[in-house]
C-alpha cells in the first residue's frame, strides 16, 4: 500500500486523545503483547512527532460499499453475546487523521 507523510501542520491539528493514542500504540509496538509502554516513551513518542523528527504514516481509505446485511449481523451477534454473558474483547480504536484517512503502525 502506497502512503504517504503527515505534514507536521497536521498533526499539531489532531486532538490530544487521537495523538495520546496513536503514540502508545508506536511507543508498545514491539512489547510483549497486553504491556503498554511507560508514559515517558509516550512522550518520548510524542515529541518526535510534534518537533518534526518523525512524521506519522498516513493512507488514504476509499468507502467501496456499505453492507447492511453485514451490519445486522454484526448487531445480531453483539445482542447475543451481551445477553448470554460472553465477554468480547474488542480492538481498541485506531487513530484517523481527517475524514478519508487512517494513521497506521508501522
Amino acid at each position: 500500500m502506497v502512503g504517504d507523510e503527515m505534514k507536521l501542520a497536521e498533526w499539531l491539528t489532531l486532538d490530544d486523545q487521537t495523538k495520546a493514542v496513536h503514540c502508545r500504540r508506536i511507543a508498545s509496538h514491539e512489547l510483549p503483547q497486553g504491556q503498554t509502554a511507560s508514559y515517558p516513551a509516550q512522550l518520548d513518542v510524542k515529541r518526535r512527532y510534534e518537533t518534526g523528527e518523525w512524521s506519522v504514516p498516513c493512507y488514504s481509505l476509499q468507502c467501496l460499499g456499505f453492507n447492511t446485511p453485514l451490519l445486522d449481523a454484526l448487531h445480531g451477534a453483539a445482542a447475543s453475546a451481551k445477553t448470554s454473558g460472553t465477554v468480547v474483547h474488542p480492538l481498541p480504536p485506531k487513530p484517523i487523521c481527517g475524514a478519508l484517512t487512517s494513521l497506521l503502525e508501522k
